[in-house]
């Protein structure tokens, strides 16, 4: 499994965290995306609201994407499902909300 993290410094802002944004993504053995997890310090934020989490589900085979989960078992969770026809074209999008 790979790792990748991206880390935004501000220079204007004035806090104690030495960022104010961070992206971690892990990728799976054919290289796509399986986890993106976003950091975000503004201290505005309400507590709890600072990480926020995305999952990628995708067709072995293919590669295509068949389910995105955001915040999954979260209470501001949100799902795509996608559904393709025999050329790998999206024919339907299902949402949680």
């Amino acid at each position: 499994m790979r790792y990748a993290y991206l880390s935004l410094k501000s220079v204007v802002l004035i806090s104690a965290s030495p960022h104010q944004h961070e992206l971690l993504c892990t990728y799976d053995i054919h290289g796509n995306v399986s986890t993106l997890v976003q950091e975000n310090t503004n201290p505005l934020l309400p507590t709890g609201q600072n990480l926020k989490r995305i999952d990628y589900d995708y067709d072995l085979i293919s590669g295509k994407v068949n389910d995105v989960h955001y915040q999954n078992k979260q209470a501001d969770a949100f799902h795509h499902h996608y559904e393709y026809d025999a050329d790998n074209r999206i024919l339907t999008v299902y949402t949680s909300k």
